[in-house]
């Protein structure tokens, strides 16, 4: 059984008998490939405007997440969180418990190490797509920052955060029986970090909308191009097939002259056959008189 082929994204969807289409399909892929060189330019407000606020926006995130890096680094914080977290995880100081300072030291040794690497690194990495020059450029800078910013907004509920898992054990006075209570995760999270996260997700959320908002107005300014390319497709394949039509007629309308007033090859071989033998016939009659009447040449215009 055959197998139809399916067109590609980049290949004409119409066969070779189909010309017109598949040239109209070529000319307004050439007009989307046009618009494409002429955008190749930034403008003076994507310059000058847009790229340095969000410059400023991501410096501002760099900035909060070295102060939460310097905190993690603080020695003094295991020791002040020692006693609420005692409180929240052990509040009877019941022995051979979790230690709360060696549970703060790991909680910030791992919120270090994800800011460091989730988004120290890819913020270090936006200098290298530095200076902003033209629409490639811009292009890569904005989808750089929308990462991070995107990020922070779809982590929001889980970062910064230690998640306890708590299961309770109760003993019976009377009978001694151990009751184990159901496990429960509970997620703490520093107030300082906290507010440093309320921070982060303010700003990444006017970074995305900003960046939707210019994603917005460079669709709307494509419009016009558009529709520009779409009627002048139509007008154009109107034209051919109004041109085609007509060639179309005069083609017909000569035909049909040329038949109308032209004779016919048959009926003019039947005339030369019936001249030769009107000729014979008059030689034959003047023959006996002894007068040889003179043939024409074919130059004169006389019969073969």
């Amino acid at each position: 059984m055959a197998r139809i082929k399916t067109p590609g994204p980049f290949e004409n969807p119409y066969p070779w008998w189909h010309p017109f289409l598949a040239r109209r399909w070529e000319y307004v892929q050439a007009l989307h490939r046009e618009y494409g060189v002429a955008r190749a330019y930034a403008n003076e407000f994507e310059l000058e405007t847009l790229v340095p606020d969000l410059l400023d926006r991501s410096l501002h995130l760099k900035k909060i997440l070295q102060d939460m890096v310097t905190i993690c680094r603080d020695d003094e914080i295991p020791l002040l969180l020692a006693a609420p977290l005692r409180a929240a995880i052990n509040p009877q100081n019941i022995p051979g418990g979790p230690d709360p300072v060696a549970v703060t030291r790991q909680y910030l040794a791992e919120t270090e190490k994800m800011i460091v690497e989730s988004f120290m690194k890819p913020f270090d990495e936006i200098d290298t797509l530095l200076p902003v020059t033209d629409a490639k450029s811009l292009v890569r800078f904005l989808r750089r920052i929308r990462y991070l910013a995107e990020s922070v907004r779809a982590t929001k509920d889980k970062l910064f955060s230690l998640r306890l898992h708590a299961q309770l054990y109760l003993t019976n006075r009377a009978t001694g029986q151990v009751i184990v209570t159901p496990a429960a995760d509970h997620d703490v999270i520093l107030s300082y970090f906290r507010i440093y996260l309320d921070q982060l997700v303010g700003i990444a959320d006017a970074v995305v909308a900003t960046i939707d908002e210019w994603k917005k107005s460079v669709q709307e300014d494509r419009k016009p191009f558009l529709e520009f390319a779409a009627a002048h497709t139509t007008a154009r394949t109107s034209r051919w097939t109004i041109g085609i039509q007509l060639l179309t007629i005069g083609i017909a309308i000569s035909l049909s002259f040329f038949f109308l007033t032209a004779r016919d090859p048959y009926s003019l071989v039947r005339e030369n056959a019936r001249l030769r033998g009107r000729l014979q016939e008059l030689e034959t009659r003047l023959s006996p008189t002894g007068i040889t009447p003179a043939r024409p040449s074919v130059a004169d215009g006389g019969l073969p």
